[in-house]
């Protein structure tokens, strides 16, 4: 007589299971959310720091623009012109009255003198190695106030920016030579007026509003220059 055989499973024995539980899932996730948390974090970190470096270095142009006005400014202590030549918005503005009379773009003793020092201090800043081919143009800008009609004020402050210039860099000079290419005029009439509005202007600040400015124009290579810098970062 054949007896068959019965196998017995054991009732306490499981059969294995490859499927990760709930509680391994939320792990696995949290542990990959918590990987990508940090590496955003190390990242944004190190761009912030991109961005203050580049901050600082451009901050650190503009400090270097700023003295050279300063620069220009200290040529003119101690003389007759002090305290009518200033920085204003980036520029060096100089007072009308110091170098014209109401209504005309002849140039004052005291102008003539101004102008050609000027022409002087530009000429040997752009044979600086420092910064002549940090500067594209030096522009002279004259400036009225708002009296009279707008054919006037552009025929008088672009005469008297004119004026200046011819002053500042005499004809057939070595200054001519070296510097006459970087030289412009122009003139804005009452347009953009430092006090006051172009309908109404106090006594006070017509006389601030007739000027000349002298505006340095930066080719902006070297801000370029660290912007590519840190791009390639």
């Amino acid at each position: 007589m054949k007896f068959r055989s019965r196998v017995y499973k054991d009732v306490n024995e499981e059969e294995p299971n490859f499927w990760p539980s709930f509680v391994d899932v939320m792990t696995v996730v949290v542990l990959v959310f918590f990987f990508i948390m940090v590496m955003s974090f190390v990242r944004s970190s190190i761009q912030q720091q991109y961005f203050e470096d580049a901050y600082e270095a451009i901050d650190n142009i503009a400090k270097d623009r700023e003295k050279i006005y300063n620069e220009i400014i200290d040529k003119f202590k101690g003389t007759e012109a002090e305290g009518n030549i200033e920085i204003i918005n980036g520029t060096l503005s100089v007072k009308s009255e110091t170098l014209f009379d109401t209504g005309s773009y002849k140039l004052s003793i005291q102008g003539v003198s101004l102008a050609k020092t000027l022409g002087d201090v530009f000429y040997e800043l752009l044979q600086n190695e420092v910064y002549k081919d940090k500067i594209d143009s030096i522009e002279v800008i004259g400036h009225t106030d708002m009296v009279g009609d707008g054919e006037y004020n552009r025929t008088l402050s672009t005469n008297r920016a004119i004026s200046f210039v011819n002053t500042m860099v005499p004809k057939e000079s070595e200054i001519e030579n070296q510097l006459g290419k970087f030289i412009k005029a122009s003139g804005m009439s009452k347009f953009d007026p430092i006090v006051g509005t172009t309908e109404t202007q106090t006594e006070e600040q017509k006389t601030q509003n007739r000027r000349i400015e002298i505006k340095i124009n930066f080719n902006n290579k070297d801000i370029q220059d660290v912007l590519d810098s840190f791009n390639k970062k």
